[in-house]
């Protein structure tokens, strides 16, 4: 095992004085000290989730909306943490608010919890913006955990091989076939040779339905990838 969360928390409080300057506070509540990061890694270690997409459950086994999935969706994607109180919060700020910062703690977490259970995979893709917003926002949220994931786990990150190519409507609260209507057609593969028989590991923010990583999968799938995972920070709850 990578990392260890018996000594995260000593190793996260050393390290955020010298990549978070204590005047900035905790990425995730903002005051100086804190045991953010070893809650965080505390609740993944206890927390049930699903098998297959993630989502966190009130008991073991796999979500309902897995249960009619296909195979164009990742065979395991692992979330750090509900879509829930401050670190949603702090997900807006990384996400939306220019905040580039947090991206290299909120992969330090990854790795420390998730990553230890990725296996080998061959290459790191982030799930890609379109270029117009790219443009507005400035910044890929996904590429910046894909990349300090891949220095973490030293495996080869491939950002250029995945293109979102048609500007969809929001996702939110768009019901799960209606996500997947929506991002039909929405991604493109511009190098199919370059994954062509490599277990892919993709990386996002968020996973709500899961639409958008079984759109990515539909076309990786189809350049004849070997296998496909995935990994995000946070995910909602499966209802009782």
């Amino acid at each position: 095992m990578r990392y260890y969360i018996q000594w995260l928390e000593q190793w996260i409080n050393r390290g955020l004085d010298l990549i978070y300057p204590r005047s900035a506070g905790c990425p995730i509540c903002r005051l100086p000290i804190c045991s953010c990061a070893s809650t965080i890694l505390l609740n993944y270690s206890r927390q049930l989730t699903c098998r297959r997409c993630g989502k966190f459950l009130a008991k073991p086994g796999i979500c309902s909306e897995c249960m009619g999935r296909g195979t164009s969706f990742p065979e395991r994607v692992w979330a750090l943490a509900p879509y829930e109180g401050s670190l949603r919060d702090a997900l807006h700020r990384f996400k939306y608010q220019g905040e580039k910062r947090i991206g290299k703690f909120f992969a330090e977490l990854l790795l420390a919890g998730p990553g230890n259970e990725l296996g080998e995979p061959d290459l790191i893709i982030p799930v890609p913006l379109h270029p117009s917003k790219l443009r507005q926002r400035g910044y890929n949220q996904a590429q910046i955990l894909a990349e300090q994931l891949a220095k973490g786990l030293n495996i080869e990150v491939k950002s250029d091989v995945l293109n979102r190519v048609t500007l969809t409507q929001p996702q939110s609260g768009l019901s799960r076939q209606a996500r997947l209507a929506n991002l039909n057609n929405a991604f493109r593969l511009s190098k199919p040779l370059e994954v062509k028989g490599k277990s892919i590991l993709l990386v996002d923010d968020i996973i709500t339905t899961g639409s958008t990583l079984e759109a990515c999968g539909i076309v990786l799938r189809q350049a004849g990838i070997a296998g496909l995972t995935g990994i995000c920070l946070a995910a909602g709850r499966q209802a009782e």
